[in-house]
């Protein structure tokens, strides 16, 4: 819920105070939310052998939350991992609005 709540605030925050586009809001990096929350464990997001922690695998599962990697950036195998919440889907929606 953490997490979630997170990515919605920085959506919000993008979108709605700094005008950013819908396409361009909400974007973090999984660094940023492990110096924003302190009580996330790295390996809730990272994860151990696999791509993703348990914490960011159940989001995407529900499909909340979407991902995108950038190439050329720095990060794991010369990609960064950015996501937001998933403003396509309805229930997000409702959510934000309601927030």
């Amino acid at each position: 819920q953490d997490v979630f709540d997170y990515l919605v605030e920085a959506f919000r925050k993008d979108h709605f105070n700094e005008g950013l586009r819908v396409e361009d809001s909400g974007w973090r990096i999984r660094t940023q939310l492990l110096n924003d929350l302190p009580q996330l464990n790295r390996w809730q997001l990272y994860g151990l052998k696999k791509e993703y922690g348990s914490i960011l695998t159940e989001l995407l599962q529900r499909k909340i939350v979407e991902v995108i990697k950038e190439v050329g950036k720095r990060g794991r195998k010369g990609r960064q991992t950015k996501l937001r919440v998933a403003i396509d889907h309805e229930a997000v929606k409702q959510y934000i609005q309601r927030k």
